[in-house]
């Protein structure tokens, strides 16, 4: 992911405020600043995704084997990309982490309350400026700019914690924005929501999606949680380029439910066209009915190489921290939730079109 490549340029340029910012003798230092956020996204970052449902690979590219390697085929890997998309999820959690951080021991030398703008140009050709909060150890600020325009910025506003960036606004160049929401309570309760828009079209994988949202609840040692993509160039023929211009035949959207724990997860699966307007038609688009739905996609009740039958993989599955899959019944649990199985509110859904529309947006100023 682009925003990783900023890491070391943040490590650089955020240690401006140990020699712009530091604060008279005579204050008191906030030397606690960021140790319990630090803790807290850690708990996060080691809790976020079940034991059941982390990837053992990491291949991100979507044409040819790449996470499906080991399994019969497009439809017998799903849960294998669900894991996938999951784990992207949780590498923006890790440099929620690695800012905090960065920014830390130099925020530490700040009064509280204090506020400004430090301009960075030493050593550093992308980043030229932080502005920075600081209202107490568990609430502060700080919005890196470039000459293009603001980067990204993080906010900590007691056990809330938001990032946004913007990849087209730095010297490296790209496309994707990202946004990361979390609400922590404890290590065993928190939620994380999480947006990848805009990512862009790949000559050797046309079929990535463009926007991921990933909304996961951790409640009392049981995970419940969505996964929703949108792919403009799905269902598209082999030779087309990322020139083509996406419509409604090609476009699709790959939703996920999961409610598990660190042995097994109940997961359902449903490809959404874009038609659809309202959370209750998903019920009409399960991985079962691919070839009912999407008929010109299959040959006869066979589709993308697959050995079984599309009707063969019904809602839910159930996955297990053994990598075994079985599709037709939820997992066998003592926790109810999973056995049920019981998934987050419908309410947690974005529509197709709400999806397609994704966007994040960084402020200009704190």
């Amino acid at each position: 992911m682009l925003m990783y490549k900023l890491i070391p340029r943040l490590f650089f340029a955020i240690s401006c405020f140990s020699s712009a910012c530091s604060k008279p003798k005579d204050e008191t230092k906030l030397d606690d600043l960021t140790a319990t956020t630090s803790t807290q996204l850690a708990q996060v970052e080691s809790h976020m995704i079940p034991g059941s449902l982390v990837t053992t690979n990491p291949s991100q590219n979507l044409s040819g084997e790449g996470p499906c390697a080991g399994t019969e085929g497009f439809f017998d890997c799903q849960p294998n990309l669900l894991k996938l998309y999951l784990g992207m999820g949780k590498s923006m959690v890790t440099m929620s982490k690695q800012l905090v951080a960065a920014v830390g021991p130099s925020l530490s030398q700040l009064p509280a309350p204090s506020s400004g703008t430090v301009s960075q140009t030493a050593g550093d050709g992308n980043i030229q400026s932080i502005d920075y909060h600081v209202s107490s150890a568990s609430e502060f600020s700080i919005l890196l700019h470039t000459a293009l325009g603001p980067l990204l910025e993080l906010d900590v506003a007691g056990n809330i914690y938001t990032i946004r960036g913007d990849t087209s606004k730095s010297a490296d160049g790209g496309a994707a924005k990202l946004s990361a929401v979390i609400t922590y309570n404890d290590e065993n309760n928190f939620t994380v929501d999480l947006k990848l828009v805009g990512m862009e079209c790949k000559a050797d994988d046309i079929r990535a999606p463009q926007n991921i949202a990933i909304k996961i609840q951790v409640k009392d040692g049981v995970w419940q949680g969505k996964s929703m993509l949108y792919l403009p160039r799905w269902l598209v023929a082999e030779g087309t380029t990322c020139s083509f211009e996406p419509n409604d035949t090609s476009r699709m959207f790959f939703y996920s439910d999961f409610v598990g724990d660190d042995s097994q997860s109940t997961i359902s699966i449903y490809f959404i066209p874009p038609t659809v307007t309202s959370s209750e038609q998903f019920a009409d688009y399960p991985a079962s009915e691919f070839c009912t739905n999407f008929a010109h996609s299959c040959m006869g009740t066979y589709g993308f190489g697959d050995p079984n039958p599309v009707s063969s993989y019904k809602n839910p599955a159930c996955v297990s921290a053994a990598g075994t899959s079985s599709w037709g019944a939820p997992c066998v649990s003592t926790q109810t939730p999973i056995s049920t199985p019981t998934y987050s509110s419908s309410s947690e859904w974005l529509l197709p079109l709400d999806m397609e529309r994704l966007t994040v947006d960084v402020p200009e100023t704190l």
